[in-house]
C-alpha cells in the first residue's frame, strides 16, 4: 500500500557498563542494516555547551536566515513538477556517485537516498543543478551505515 511518512529518530550511544565486553558499536548492532538504510539522513549531534541555553534572544535572531533559506528552498521543490524525481547527472558525478557508494559498502536505495537528498542542498544553495559538492555533502548524512560496516 502507497504511504508517505517522516520518521525522526534518536539513539543514544551505548556507553553504559554492559557495553564494555561486547562488540557493539554504540549500539549500532542492535538496528539492522535495511532499516537503517531506510533513514535518509544520519546525523551526529553533539550536545549543546551550557552557555547555548544562556544565549536565547540571540540564538533565534541567528536563526532568521536560516529560515529564509529553507522556505527558498522550499519554493523551489514546489516549482519542480514533484520533489520525487531523481535529479539528472553529468555521467562523471553519476560515475563518482556509484564508485562511493561501492567504496562505502552501501545500497541501491541509499544511491537512490543520495541523489535525492543531494537534490535538497542543491535547492538550499539555490543552485538549478546538482553539483558534485551536494553528492559528497548528500553521502556524509550516510555516517550510521559506514559505522555499520555493511547495508
Amino acid at each position: 500500500m502507497p504511504a508517505e511518512a517522516l520518521v525522526v529518530a534518536t539513539m543514544n550511544p551505548d556507553r553504559g557498563r554492559h557495553g564494555a565486553g561486547r562488540q557493539g558499536r554504540n549500539g549500532l548492532d542492535r538496528i539492522g542494516g535495511p532499516v537503517l538504510d531506510r533513514f535518509d539522513l544520519q546525523v551526529e549531534v553533539k550536545p549543546p555547551s551550557f552557555d547555548w541555553f544562556l544565549e536565547d534572544a540571540r540564538r533565534v535572531r541567528d536563526l532568521e536566515p536560516v529560515r529564509r533559506r529553507v522556505a527558498r528552498a522550499g519554493a523551489l521543490a514546489l516549482a519542480r513538477a514533484t520533489n520525487q524525481d531523481i535529479p539528472r547527472l553529468s555521467p562523471s558525478d553519476l560515475r563518482h556517485l556509484v564508485r562511493s557508494i561501492e567504496q562505502l559498502g552501501l545500497s541501491v536505495r541509499a544511491l537512490d537516498r543520495v541523489r535525492r537528498i543531494a537534490r535538497t542542498i542543491a535547492d538550499l544553495d539555490a543552485e538549478p543543478e546538482v553539483l558534485r559538492s551536494h553528492l559528497d555533502e548528500a553521502l556524509s548524512f550516510r555516517i550510521l551505515d559506514r559505522e555499520l560496516g555493511t547495508v
